[in-house]
């Protein structure tokens, strides 16, 4: 659920900082439709964590994405997505994603503001963050880019399946009412800061 942006906060002061990028993490994704699916993510991406100062628990997330480096398992689908239909990557290269507040747990519910298009958008989502040795796994920092698909791909995104001679048009019927219920379960990422 996307909301306004809200006010970011700075880190603690004594807050442990770790740094990732592409060459140790990955940001991928699989999405699914009702004819099949296709997996994808950002090849080109930084970020920062704050740990508080025990390393026990974390405390902030920035996250900068070079969207032109998005890929796909098709390359025309890779394609359509840089185009002005999805991220418009001539036009707004990157995205962006900085936590307003983080609610650890067995499972830490992450809240902060994502820039994709000149649009900030206040979003929250489950992640799975384990801290061990002072390193920071999480699996699921990078349902951000599933955010980005909701956000800014409809209604311009469902023309796929409206113009599929293969659909029926009680399969487009319900597609139209269950895309963004669909799409919440099939993401699926995998997210490391080593």
């Amino acid at each position: 659920n996307a909301t306004e942006a809200k006010k970011e906060t700075d880190a603690p002061k004594d807050a442990k900082q770790l740094s990732f990028s592409g060459e140790g993490s990955k940001v991928e994704w699989t999405g699914r439709k009702v004819t099949g699916l296709h997996n994808g993510g950002f090849k080109t991406f930084t970020g920062k964590a704050w740990l508080s100062a025990d390393g026990k628990t974390l405390e902030k997330v920035e996250v900068d994405i070079d969207v032109a480096s998005v890929f796909t398992d098709s390359d025309g689908l890779t394609k359509h997505l840089k185009t002005d239909d999805f991220f418009n990557i001539e036009k707004y290269p990157k995205a962006r994603f900085v936590t307003t507040e983080v609610k650890a747990g067995e499972t830490y519910t992450l809240t902060g503001n994502l820039t994709l298009r000149e649009t900030t958008k206040s979003v929250s989502f489950p992640a799975k963050v384990k801290i061990a040795g002072g390193k920071l796994f999480s699996d699921a920092v990078t349902r951000v880019v599933f955010v980005q698909f909701v956000l800014f791909s409809t209604p311009v995104g469902l023309h796929h399946q409206f113009t599929d001679p293969g659909i029926s048009s009680g399969w487009k019927l319900v597609h139209t009412f269950t895309t963004y219920a669909i799409m919440f379960p099939s993401l699926v990422t995998a997210f490391t800061v080593i």
